[in-house]
C-alpha cells in the first residue's frame, strides 16, 4: 500500500549514536517497524533556533528540509503508530515546531507510482438533480484540494524569505490563529510578544497585524 510521506517542517532526527541524520534507515527508525521507504525527494539542511530568554543561539543541527517527501509502503505498518507521527510529529524538538508531517499529501504519478490514463472521457449529465449530500461531499474534497495546494505553494516559496522567525515561534502563532475570533488574535499576539521578543519575530508581526 504505498502512501507519500511529506515533512511540513524542519524535521531533525537522530541516529543511533545521538548525532543528527539525514538518511533512509534512520527515517525509517522513527516511522516504526513495517514500514517501507520506496522512494525519497529529500534535501538536507542546517537549522538553528534562538532562545530569547538566554540571548542566545542553539548549535546547529543537520535535519531534512521541510517539503522533503517519501513514498512508504505502509502494508505491514502498525497504523497506530503512525497515527501518532501524524497527529504529534516525527523526530526530535516537535514541541519547537520541528518534525510536523501529513501522509497522503501527494497523489502524483511519481509518487502513488500509479498509471494514470490521461485520455478525455465526456460524461454525460445525470438526468436526476444532484442530492445535497454529494453537493456537501464534492464542496468538503475541492475545499482539500485547495488546502493541498496552498500548502505545496507555501513550501515552494518559503525558501525566498530570509530572517524569518524561530520555529517555535511559528508554531505558537498557529497555535494562536485555530483558537478564537480576530479580537482574540490579535490581544493573544501582544502577550505572545511580550514572552518572545526578538527582531525577526516584531518584523514578522507587524506585516501579519496589517488586516488589524
Amino acid at each position: 500500500m504505498p502512501i507519500s510521506f511529506t515533512l511540513v517542517s524542519d524535521t531533525i532526527l537522530h541516529n543511533e549514536f545521538g548525532y543528527c541524520a539525514t538518511d533512509v534507515n534512520t527515517l525509517k527508525k522513527y516511522l516504526g517497524k513495517g514500514v517501507k521507504v520506496l522512494k525519497a525527494f529529500a534535501k538536507a539542511g542546517q537549522v538553528e533556533s534562538f532562545v530569547g530568554k538566554w540571548g542566545l543561539k542553539k548549535p546547529l543541527e543537520t535535519c531534512f528540509l521541510a517539503g522533503s517527501c517519501f513514498l512508504l509502503d505502509i502494508s505491514n505498518a502498525e497504523l497506530s503508530q503512525l497515527n501518532e507521527l501524524n497527529k504529534f510529529g516525527i523526530g526530535e524538538k516537535t514541541n519547537e515546531g520541528f518534525g510536523k508531517c501529513i501522509f497522503a499529501l501527494q497523489t502524483t504519478d511519481e509518487l502513488t507510482e500509479l498509471n494514470i490514463d490521461n485520455d478525455y472521457y465526456e460524461l454525460d449529465e445525470p438526468e436526476v438533480p444532484v442530492p445535497d449530500k454529494t453537493k456537501e461531499i464534492i464542496k468538503i474534497l475541492i475545499q482539500n484540494y485547495i488546502i493541498k495546494q496552498s500548502s505545496s505553494m507555501a513550501f515552494s516559496d518559503q525558501y525566498r524569505f530570509k530572517n524569518l522567525p524561530t520555529k517555535s515561534f511559528i508554531n505558537k502563532l498557529e497555535s494562536i490563529a485555530k483558537k478564537g475570533n480576530s479580537f482574540e488574535f490579535k490581544d493573544n499576539i501582544k502577550e505572545l510578544l511580550k514572552r518572545d521578543f526578538s527582531k525577526n519575530n516584531c518584523n514578522y508581526v507587524k506585516i501579519i497585524m496589517k488586516p488589524y
